[in-house]
């Protein structure tokens, strides 16, 4: 092993690294009469000395071997010592010297109290000023450990001499100084409290303290040459006051209050109390006890005096809370050698009783096993420290008793909920198609008619069972037929087919010649997509769709290739006819030179009001052949272009 480090200071961390090998415990003395069985310790010494390290290793087989070092950790420390050749002075300056006695040091620190320092060894200083100076050596080893001397040099100022009174009292303490002087050209009062007076000669004077405390007096003293000397009083003046307060316990309604003095004075010690809670109710004790039959806010007055007859009054809001509103869980029943889990609600902290058959009495929430039917009564406290109770029974049985429900009919497909209650363990039989089968309300997708057994246990008592029949209808089969695709502007006959159908229900039934039927006509003009609902007798659903998709093309339009303008009531006038035509956008007629004779636009179709009569301006049909286009949109939106000739016979 070795150590880091060896020469170490009093107080120093030692770190001591085990090098051996093969071993499964080590077990190190360090000769101070301590010890270790840490593989690797550290240890610090309290005292200067040589000490002798042995480490003693055993391996897995019990064999031990030692290892040990004579005198390896030599622990230093110096002893700092020094003397003042004089300690005080009644003026300064004050030349000093010091001589130092310390012991085992190489290099020494002072401090002097007034900003000087030095490294010599017997170092001196001049204080210049009046002052009380902490002078401190610090003397340090080859090995840097340090040890510290202090001591102190006072430099008084003028010993003046004067008087005052009294020395003691409570604020506002007024007190009287006299001083009697001689040939002092001026002299100045220093209070002690932050205020100076000046004067002549010999004065006397008063001042009054208004803020409790310790103050000494000085009385400044010049001469004509500037010399200024000091004069500090021999007594404190002790200015005493009292701090009035208190606080309170628990505040609750119908309870006793504590009313807790923490006054306090600043020199002597409170020794009367007079307590008033309102309506001519007092007390002198130091703690007052006092009860409220209400909750509200309250107005409590404390008038304190302290040994020198010093008083100070403190008036308060009390805030009185109602009792917290503790609820325990309700009553329970449980099986015979079975533990109940009792819960406390609105307070903070919770005490049951009694604590018998109880896990443990101050928690929440508590375990029971009673043997009997048993009463357990909750203590509760809530934030404000108020108190309420509860209780909860708790009873006894040997057979679980549940009630199961859920007895239904469904259609095929529907899923269903299965009820048991009354126990804390469920087993449901078949298994399948249950979401789960041991739980109290699984969630059943049967294919059939199932009638479910449960058996239901609770804690140790004899288990329960119960049966839960759910009836399953099947659903009805239906077949809305293939899709179909027809020339715009005409209709599709539907026809839904299947089995155990009861009722028919189309949609969209806008377009349909009949909404309940099995086999509608449908009259659309876009491609649309129809679906039935069937229903069975049992109000069991299933459903079809079937898509009719529409085109367009110039076969769904009608245009003469001749009339006669005849006036006799028979094929008179010229326009297009047909079905499945959204909107004629121009209906025009040109002459075999392309003059336009006749224009509509926005149109209908089979509009005979915008029909041509053959005419051009004011003249009359002319025999011939002319040209019609026709630009217009068929229902589906697509567009739709015909162009041909008409003849006009007379």
């Amino acid at each position: 092993f070795y150590a880091s480090p060896i020469n170490p200071c009093v107080g120093a961390v030692v770190n001591f690294y085990n090098t051996s090998a093969g071993i499964v415990s080590s077990f190190w003395t360090f000769g101070d009469g301590t010890t270790s069985t840490l593989m690797s310790p550290t240890h610090i010494y309290s005292l200067s000395g040589s000490y002798t390290i042995t480490l003693i290793v055993t391996d897995a087989h019990g064999c031990t071997d030692t290892a040990q070092i004579l005198n390896y950790i030599n622990i230093t420390q110096p002893v700092a010592a020094f003397t003042e050749n004089d300690s005080f002075s009644i003026c300064p300056p004050l030349s000093e010297l010091f001589t130092n006695l310390s012991n085992g040091a190489v290099s020494y620190n002072w401090t002097f109290g007034d900003g000087n320092s030095s490294t010599d060894f017997s170092p001196g200083d001049i204080y210049i000023a009046s002052g009380y100076y902490t002078v401190m050596l610090i003397a340090t080893n080859v090995y840097g450990c340090k040890d510290t001397a202090i001591r102190h040099v006072k430099i008084y100022g003028y010993a003046g001499a004067f008087t005052y009174t009294p020395d003691s009292g409570c604020a506002p303490l007024t007190v009287y100084f006299s001083a009697t002087l001689e040939n002092v050209p001026s002299i100045i009062w220093d209070f002690g409290d932050g205020t100076t007076s000046s004067a002549s000669s010999t004065e006397d004077t008063i001042h009054t303290y208004t803020i409790p405390g310790g103050y000494v007096p000085k009385l400044i003293l010049s001469d004509n040459t500037g010399c200024q000397n000091s004069s500090i009083g021999l007594d404190t003046i002790k200015v005493d006051a009292v701090t009035a307060g208190f606080k309170t316990g628990p505040a609750c309604q119908d309870k006793k209050i504590d009313f807790i003095d923490t006054s306090s004075s600043y020199w002597s010690t409170v020794n009367s109390w007079l307590w008033s809670f309102g309506g001519g109710i007092t007390s002198t004790a130091d703690t007052a006890v006092y009860v409220f039959p209400a909750a509200g806010i309250y107005t409590v007055t404390l008038t304190a005096t302290d040994a020198w007859g010093c008083t100070a009054t403190i008036t308060q809001q009390v805030t009185v809370y109602p009792p917290p509103i503790i609820t325990a869980s309700p009553d329970t029943t449980i099986c015979l050698g079975d533990t109940a889990t009792l819960h406390a609600f609105g307070g903070v902290s919770y005490t049951w009783s009694p604590p018998t058959t109880l896990s443990c009495t101050a928690c929440n929430p508590a375990n029971a096993w009673p043997l009997s039917t048993s009463t357990y009564t909750i203590t509760g406290t809530d934030i404000h420290g108020c108190v309420n109770s509860d209780t909860v029974s708790v009873s006894l049985k040997t057979k679980t008793t549940s009630t199961a429900y859920g007895d239904t009919a469904i259609c095929q497909g529907v899923r269903v909920p299965l009820y048991d209650s009354g126990a804390t363990k469920f087993t449901w039989l078949p298994p399948s198609g249950l979401s789960s089968n041991n739980i109290g309300d699984p969630i059943a997708d049967p294919t059939g008619t199932t009638t479910y057994t449960v058996i239901a246990q609770l804690g140790s008592c004899i288990p329960d069972t119960n049966y839960v029949t759910v009836i399953v209808y099947p659903l009805p089969t239906v077949n809305a037929g293939p899709d179909q695709t027809i020339l715009a502007g005409t209709t599709a006959q539907l026809q839904a087919t299947g089995t155990n159908i009861y009722t028919y229900s189309w949609s969209p039934g806008t377009t349909l010649s009949c909404e309940t039927c099995s086999n509608p006509v449908a009259s659309m003009s876009v491609t649309t997509t129809y679906m039935v609902d069937v229903a069975s007798d049992h109000d069991c659903r299933n459903s079809d769709s079937v898509t009719i998709h529409l085109y367009c093309n110039t076969s769904q339009v009608f245009i003469p290739n001749s009339f006669t303008p005849n006036g006799d009531g028979q094929n008179d006038v010229f326009y297009p006819r047909g079905t499945g035509i959204q909107l004629i956008k121009s209906f025009r007629i040109y002459n075999r030179w392309g003059e336009l004779l006749f224009e509509r636009d926005n149109i209908q179709m089979n509009d005979e009001k915008n029909a041509w009569d053959g005419s051009y301006g004011s003249a009359t049909p002319r025999p011939d052949v002319y040209v019609y286009v026709i630009d217009a949109v068929c229902e589906t939106g697509e567009p739709v272009f015909i162009k041909g000739d008409v003849t006009i016979i007379r």
